[in-house]
């Protein structure tokens, strides 16, 4: 049953990450860690192959190992990992929209002649 519920905790967090990451600017770091949460109990959503549950459904003939849908919870466990760790590459760089990218720029930013035609 710990796999089951870290199946649950992974993707319902997961939905609220994708969400807050959608909704947040900033904040970053929070995100990066909540993805390493996320990724580590996808990982242990695979403990269901070292419990009974597997000798039990060996002792009604039925043989359990790693398929589509354990394949797919790897897959899920790389992309999870990816997502934190770009996400905490974005909090230590900054999301270069910060105001040190903006001293660069020149005031007017817009031709006077182009101002006055639009």
């Amino acid at each position: 049953t710990a796999a089951y519920a870290f199946a649950v905790i992974a993707f319902c967090l997961g939905f609220f990450a994708v969400v807050f990451s959608f909704c947040s600017q900033k904040g970053r770091g929070g995100l990066a860690a909540l993805l390493f949460f996320i990724t580590l109990c996808q990982g242990l959503s695979l403990l269901v192959f070292s419990s009974d549950v597997v000798k039990v459904f060996a002792a009604h003939g039925i043989e359990l190992g790693i398929s589509f849908g354990a394949g797919c919870s790897i897959a899920a466990i790389i992309f999870w990992f990816f997502a934190a760790v770009s996400a905490a590459g974005v909090a230590k760089n900054g999301d270069g929209d910060s105001d040190a990218s903006r001293e660069e720029l020149e005031e007017p930013l817009v031709a006077n002649d182009e101002a006055e035609a639009a």
